[in-house]
């Protein structure tokens, strides 16, 4: 008699991880079997905005089942924190809270991550203050270094606003956490003038911050070195909107200064700062980049010219996407008339840039008459994400797709007996088989990987 297949422990674990919070209820609600294998589920995550009910859980319950919980979100008043001091709460592997300028619930939530600091990965610690004091102190000194503990902290990525640190006590967090990899920080308040010890963290690779805030740490100490000292492995920068930036006490100059003394590995930038801020970062306070990604919004034909500044090395031309799950859709989103401005020359970009390995313009659409009168350079494209003109339907995309995939295997485009075939769909196939190495490529709906 065939088992079914159901009663095996090993395949109900890997369902459960595919199962809705309210499926996983009616799951470990079976019997004790699948209790045991669906009730990992149901505690792993804890999002106090949607679990509202969960401070009111017998504690038994939680004393029980608090080994279980993996991710923490919106951790923001007394009541969370106080059902959290539970020491079986002690595998968190993600952490986000807003902490609140109370002594206790700021004693709570290091206490928290004391715990779990050999688990935790990610957090996300943010701050409620008060609009008109924005001098407020935290008594973040004790707080950075209680996270060291006997066992190594694990954590990689760490986003922080609104904090107001010295110097020495944000070395003492980088130093406390040596397995960071990358680090975001806004709104924050930087103080102290003696700079005992600027701590340069060996793995940081990702920064996330403005240009105003990394510059000029210090309001009051304007002379204070930058915080790019403390990141000498830096390879990306993701730039938030600085509203204060150009200004007179930060040129590009003093950027691309910064950068070739403290950074010399930083060789791509994410920014959603508007053209024009671009256009300046990227012809003057950065070399040589391998890697670009603007706003979507933001392409610009001054903007394509000064990617084309760093043709030598380009690797890598990307632009945010519109809203998330832009890569995988049935339908094609409408193009954006309003966008398709600069289209004529994007196309200097593959033309000009050689050394190109991906593309992802998803936002604007290439004409393939002004395709075929051109050459892209880029022999070694690997992705492809671009809107072509008149590729406008699913079918048309699948057919292109499929002509081109059986077109590798083959070695040429077939076109049936008609071998004059002109096509869209013929074309495209045709002009992405000029990259042996392309092997994703989106045109509209979803990714196709070879």
């Amino acid at each position: 008699m065939s088992k079914n297949p159901l009663n095996v422990s090993e395949l109900r674990v890997l369902i459960a991880q595919y199962t809705s919070i309210n499926d996983a209820i009616a799951c470990a609600q079976v019997c004790k079997d699948w209790t045991d294998d669906f009730t990992a589920r149901v505690w792993s995550n804890i999002d106090f905005k949607v679990h509202t009910t969960f401070k009111k859980l017998d504690p038994q319950a939680i004393r029980k089942n608090g080994h279980l919980i993996r991710m923490i979100d919106n951790l923001e008043d007394g009541g969370d924190v106080n059902v959290l001091q539970c020491s079986t709460v002690s595998n968190l592997r993600k952490l986000k809270l807003v902490m609140m300028p109370n002594s206790r619930f700021q004693a709570h939530c290091c206490d928290i991550i004391r715990r779990n600091n050999s688990s935790l990965t990610y957090i996300d610690l943010s701050v409620t203050r008060d609009k008109e004091d924005k001098e407020l102190f935290f008594a973040v000194d004790q707080f950075a270094p209680s996270a060291i503990t006997k066992a190594t902290s694990q954590l990689t990525i760490l986003k922080i606003q609104g904090l107001t640190l010295t110097r020495d006590a944000f070395s003492s967090l980088l130093r406390s956490c040596p397995a960071l990899e990358a680090l975001s920080f806004q709104d924050m308040f930087f103080c102290s003038i003696l700079l005992p010890c600027l701590y340069q963290h060996p793995r940081i690779k990702r920064l996330y911050a403005s240009i105003t805030q990394v510059l000029k740490p210090s309001s009051k100490s304007p002379d204070a070195p930058s915080l790019l000292v403390h990141f000498p492995a830096l390879q990306t920068w993701n730039i938030s909107e600085s509203s204060s930036w150009p200004t007179r006490g930060i040129s590009a100059e003093d950027i691309k200064r910064e950068i070739s003394q403290y950074c010399p590995k930083l060789k791509a930038i994410h920014t959603e700062t508007p053209a024009y801020k671009t256009v300046l970062l990227l012809r003057f306070a950065f070399d040589r980049l391998k890697e670009v990604c603007v706003s979507y919004k933001e392409v610009s034909p001054e903007l394509v010219m000064a990617i084309i500044t760093h043709r030598e090395t380009m690797e890598h031309v990307r632009t945010t996407l519109p809203y998330p799950g832009f890569y995988d859709q049935d339908e094609l989103p409408e193009v954006d008339n309003s966008l398709q401005d600069p289209n004529w020359m994007i196309q200097m970009i593959p033309q000009l840039c050689s050394n190109l390995t991906s593309i992802h313009l998803c936002w604007y659409e290439i004409n393939m008459d002004e395709v075929d009168r051109t050459n892209w350079t880029c022999s070694r494209l690997t992705s492809l994400r671009i809107r072509i003109r008149d590729l406008d339907t699913k079918e048309k995309i699948d057919q292109a797709i499929r002509m081109w995939i059986d077109g590798r295997r083959k070695r040429f485009v077939d076109s049936g007996d008609d071998q004059d075939d002109r096509s869209i769909e013929t074309r495209v196939a045709n002009f992405l088989m000029k990259f042996d190495q392309l092997a994703s490529v989106w045109l509209g709906t979803k990714v196709y990987n070879v």
